[in-house]
């Protein structure tokens, strides 16, 4: 029980949120690298 509400807890819905767009983030930034290694 304790587990789903420290989830649950906005500060760490907000850290959650924020590593995924990081993820994301990552995930373009190795894909615009790949298409300039293309060009070059």
């Amino acid at each position: 029980m304790i587990v789903f509400s420290v989830v649950e807890h906005p500060v760490v819905t907000a850290w959650t949120d924020r590593l995924r767009s990081i993820e994301t983030g990552n995930e373009e930034f190795r894909r615009l690298l790949q298409q300039i290694g293309q060009l070059m």
